[in-house]
């Protein structure tokens, strides 16, 4: 068992639970104050415990904040990574890459190591969880880095890894990479294959999540920042033609026919690929939603409590200002910005109410407080 590091305990939880703040803008917070330098232990939910001390006062970020923290506080249990377990799925897992794919390969070695060798320190360094060393160089495998494995991505990312070893040992050397169509296709393969071996849609759920929102949230540097735009650009091909498309493409791609596979790219960027494919099951119809994940509109935590205030029945301005515990001139300026935003209306004997067209969004978590920055 490999012990998660304090980041990554947290991140198991946070990407699979449902919280008030939009998960992207709160999710430079989690990342600041917890460490993937150091185990998740007693110390890290004293910690956990301490921001909620400190976010306890009356203003309406910390409110908010304080009940993120305590819901991700209640879940933060399983902070181990069954290695063991994975390693032994091994042959499993070629066995079905080799169905999906209709290649025969030799899976690679599986290494967890607590850093990257010397000439791979700057992919450490640029995000990466996981580099791969070929078969002729020192300490060949797949090397996954401890302090980055969690148990919402890794065996995931074990499966697609393996299919990365498939791909290039049924490629020649003169072929070219291309890095889209490759990882979009390892993403697709190592998302139905994880689902096959596990039947765990709650953690694909959460995988991508997380994939949504490192996408929003890390540098360009970053090499997790792209990966859910492939997800997308991959999942539009799969509503073209299914699983059949995507085997006939990958043809193409082991012939070289680069020119093939981009003018799908360009399709996509000209708006010119129709749907055509009907998802036939549980893991199709997951992998149809890459592109249809919603972003909640945006507004400021006092803003949020004052629609929360409100949402069950019109108040006063003096009600409002009296029951989220803010003074008058405050709450007056917060309700001219929902008024600006078209959220809020004065109703009958001056008091407040959220605009009809968009209670029903408010109610269903698609208005969404943003954590503030800094």
């Amino acid at each position: 068992m490999i012990q998660l590091s304090e980041l990554k305990a947290v991140e198991d939880v946070f990407f699979r639970i449902g919280l008030k703040y939009n998960k992207s803008s709160l999710y430079p917070f989690i990342e600041k104050n917890f460490s993937e330098d150091k185990f998740f232990d007693e110390e890290s939910q004293k910690k956990i415990l301490k921001i909620l001390e400190n976010s306890k006062d009356n203003l309406a970020h910390n409110v908010l904040l304080n009940m993120d923290i305590s819901r991700i506080n209640e879940h933060v249990k399983q902070c181990k990574f069954d290695d063991k377990f994975w390693i032994e799925k091994l042959p499993q897992i070629r066995q079905k890459i080799q169905k999906h794919l209709k290649m025969k390969f030799k899976v690679r070695d599986i290494c967890f190591c607590d850093s990257f060798p010397d000439q791979y320190k700057n992919y450490e360094v640029r995000g990466a969880s996981t580099i791969t060393i070929f078969e002729n160089q020192k300490n060949p495998g797949i090397h996954f880095l401890n302090k980055r494995i969690d148990n919402t991505s890794t065996g995931i990312h074990i499966i697609h890894e393996e299919i990365h070893t498939c791909l290039s040992q049924n490629k020649n050397k003169d072929q070219m990479f291309m890095e889209w169509f490759e990882e979009g296709l390892a993403i697709i393969y190592s998302i139905i294959i994880y689902y096959e071996l596990s039947k765990d849609i709650d953690t694909l759920n959460a995988y991508r999540t997380r994939s949504y929102i490192f996408s929003k949230v890390k540098p360009e540097w970053d090499y997790t920042k792209r990966y859910f735009e492939y997800m997308k650009i991959i999942s539009r091909i799969f509503l073209q033609g299914g699983i059949e498309l995507l085997d006939n493409l990958k043809v193409e791609y082991l012939k070289g026919n680069r020119e093939k596979i981009n003018s799908y790219l360009r399709n996509i960027r000209n708006n010119t690929l129709n749907i055509k494919y009907t998802p036939k099951n549980e893991i199709e119809n997951f992998i149809a939603t890459f592109s249809n994940i919603l972003e909640p509109e945006q507004i400021t935590p006092l803003e949020y409590v004052i629609v929360e205030c409100i949402k069950k029945k019109p108040k006063s301005i003096e009600q409002i200002s009296k029951e989220i515990n803010a003074p008058i001139d405050v709450t007056k300026n917060a309700l001219n910005r929902l008024f600006v935003k078209g959220i809020c209306i004065v109703v009958k004997d001056n008091k407040i109410d959220i605009i009809w067209r968009k209670k029903d969004l408010f109610n269903e978590e698609l208005i969404k407080p943003m954590f503030p920055i800094g």
